[in-house]
């Protein structure tokens, strides 16, 4: 009896063995998957985490970028008064443009003026050298005569 008793006792420890380190087995392979698991649902909501607050950041800077920008925009860039002194400058030179076109129609007028009375002028001694010499010829005749 004590025989058998031991004979079905290395059986159960037999037993016992294989499928305890087939549990064993199986347990270290499924503790082994789930830590894997863990670290790549952690990986996941890491990367999640990460992503939302960029976004988030993202609009944040969107936003304030945004109002910075339309209120530039709506803003002149360069003062109004500066924008006035440079018209200004503008009338003021063409303003003296005109003043020194009126002058330069003075001056031109007189200078055409005295130009016609020269023109007049030589009017009569190209008329007296045309006329000499058509009588030029007469002239010589009568001194020769």
């Amino acid at each position: 009896l004590v025989k058998k008793n031991n004979v079905e006792l290395v059986k159960g420890v037999d037993r016992a063995s294989t499928t305890t380190v087939s549990a064993l087995r199986t347990a270290v392979t499924v503790a082994q998957a789930m830590t894997n698991q863990k670290l790549v649902l952690e990986q996941i909501t890491a990367l999640n985490t990460t992503t939302a607050n960029i976004i988030e950041s993202t609009g944040q800077l969107l936003k304030s970028q945004t109002a910075t920008i339309h209120e530039q925009a709506a803003a002149s860039t360069i003062p109004l008064e500066t924008l006035q002194r440079a018209f200004q400058n503008i009338y003021d030179t063409m303003d003296t443009i005109d003043t020194f076109k009126l002058k330069a129609l003075d001056s031109m007028k007189t200078t055409v003026n005295a130009l016609s009375n020269e023109v007049e002028k030589s009017k009569g001694y190209i008329a007296r050298a045309e006329g000499a010499a058509q009588g030029g010829g007469d002239v010589f005749k009568l001194e020769a005569i």
